[in-house]
């Protein structure tokens, strides 16, 4: 991951995926991988795989990377007492990786497990 020397995101078009290493409000830090959706001089606005959007104040940034995605295997694990529910927030998921075109999706398995597992 690029270190906070100038820019970690002068190199950012929207619609590239980046991971970004950010401070949180309690001092500690986290990575929040995502498609960028919109860039500007003060914060940066990340769509993440669970349809979760997450704006980050420039300032905050430690660090960021371009998310050069190669093969690589996703996995979600989600945990309701509504199985409607999991299979609402699944769906979505899938079709939002499905829907950008740098990923090709090759399958999909879900599994869910009860109270005997």
């Amino acid at each position: 991951m690029a270190g906070r020397k100038g820019d970690p995101l002068a190199d950012a078009l929207p619609d590239e995926r980046w991971v970004v290493r950010c401070w949180l409000p309690d001092g500690s830090a986290t990575d929040v991988i995502g498609w960028i959706e919109a860039l500007d001089a003060t914060s940066v606005r990340l769509s993440s795989v669970d349809q979760h959007v997450h704006v980050i104040e420039r300032s905050k940034i430690i660090a960021a990377r371009h998310d050069h995605v190669g093969h690589q295997v996703l996995r979600y694990a989600l945990v309701s007492g509504d199985p409607g529910h999991l299979t609402d927030v699944l769906d979505r998921c899938e079709r939002l990786v499905a829907g950008r075109p740098e990923v090709e999706l090759l399958s999909v398995r879900r599994r869910l497990h009860g109270e005997d597992d």
